[in-house]
């Protein structure tokens, strides 16, 4: 699941979902399904390598986290569907960031201010 979210693939994350894919879940370091695509963007805002691409459209300059954004709002609306997106929107990581403190901790401005808003 996490897999298919991070790599912008949204029939594949839906149909996993379908099938009973739990969206609550955590990795290692305490971080669920909100916390990496945190991350996930943070890495498409440095990158100018087309490996990590997955989107058909770039934002100016080398900045290609705006499919992490829509991405962050499908998996939002799962969530909410599922009742389950306020806890995980507050749940922190093992170093102790929410996904909207760890926006801001990374420096993604542009995920934080999405958070944000």
């Amino acid at each position: 699941l996490a897999f298919a979210a991070c790599t912008n693939q949204k029939e594949i994350f839906d149909y996993l979902v379908s099938k009973g894919a739990r969206l609550c879940f955590k990795t290692q370091e305490g971080h669920n399904l909100l916390h990496l695509m945190v991350l996930h963007s943070v890495h498409q805002q440095h990158t100018d390598d087309p490996i990590f691409n997955y989107s058909d459209s770039q934002d100016e300059g080398h900045d290609n986290s705006a499919w992490c954004l829509d991405m962050y709002d499908h998996i939002q609306e799962h969530m909410t569907q599922a009742g389950v997106y306020e806890e995980m929107c507050l749940q922190t990581s093992n170093d102790h960031h929410t996904p909207l403190s760890l926006a801001a901790a990374q420096g993604s401005l542009r995920m934080f201010n999405h958070l944000f808003d």
